[in-house]
């Protein structure tokens, strides 16, 4: 009898538990239909910019302590990425950093795979299609910087992915360039200050990459194109007008010399 109430139970268990387990859409709506609207497909754009705060809000840590640009701040007792003293490779700072990093990257990856199915205009869709290469750019290089050859991903990843190998620095150095020429030759405009990608910021970072790509693999051509993509940001911003102090005044933001300013508000950070 016994027996039987068990196997009686475990019947009904299952039975309920079936259509508790069926998946149901309950917004109505799956991605293809909402990202294909005007509306739903600003909100990948929206995302993709705002990755740029997630990495940054601790990741000029990584780009800058322990160098001469940045000193440990009062009130941080110890810290390995500022003095080396306790860095090891199980440095949480390092994780998050390249975590948020390729986390951004598959934000930018998803907005470019809906691009093509969104109800804009052809002159937004080539817009967006620079500003989306620009930050693919972007993202793999500051990781160059760091960790050199790295995993190159320009793919929308819809399922587990077990099989992404590290590329070369020499690849990955000819990944981000072919990134940043697309976005220079596509519609963007060529300055702004309102924290939207402009060709200013693409020709500054083509030469940073090209600066640190000639330190890197030794190629002596690479700090002519550097200086080359500098002269452009140059010829285009004109001279330096503000002294150091009126340069950083929080009164003068994104000021004539700015060329790439994350931007926040106050009504869009919780606290």
């Amino acid at each position: 009898m016994k027996k039987i109430f068990n196997i009686l139970a475990v019947f009904i268990l299952l039975s309920s538990c079936s259509s508790f387990l069926e998946e149901k859409n309950k917004a109505g709506i799956n991605n293809d239909d909402l990202y294909k609207t005007k509306e739903g497909y600003q909100t990948l754009r929206v995302n993709a910019y705002s990755t740029l705060r997630n990495v940054f809000q601790e990741g000029p840590l990584i780009l800058f302590a322990g160098t001469d640009v940045f000193q440990m701040p009062r009130g941080m007792n110890a810290n390995g990425i500022y003095d080396y003293t306790n860095l090891n490779h199980e440095n949480g700072d390092v994780t998050t950093f390249y975590k948020n990093c390729y986390n951004a990257i598959q934000q930018v990856n998803t907005a470019i795979y809906y691009l093509d199915i969104a109800d804009i205009s052809e002159e937004d869709k080539a817009l967006y299609s620079a500003e989306y290469s620009f930050l693919l750019g972007f993202y793999h290089f500051i990781l160059i910087e760091q960790f050199g050859g790295i995993v190159l991903n320009d793919e929308y990843t819809k399922e587990t992915r077990i099989n992404m190998p590290r590329s070369s620095l020499e690849d990955s150095y000819t990944f981000v360039i072919e990134k940043l020429n697309k976005a220079l030759s596509g519609s963007l405009s060529q300055t702004k200050n309102d924290g939207s990608i402009c060709k200013d910021i693409v020709n500054h970072y083509l030469a940073k990459v090209y600066l640190t790509r000639g330190w890197d693999l030794g190629d002596k051509g690479d700090f002519k194109k550097a200086k080359e993509y500098a002269q452009a940001v140059m010829n285009s911003r004109g001279d330096l007008k503000y002294t150091m102090e009126n340069l950083w005044s929080p009164s003068n933001e994104n000021n004539d010399e700015v060329i790439f300013a994350i931007q926040y508000s106050d009504k869009s950070l919780p606290n």
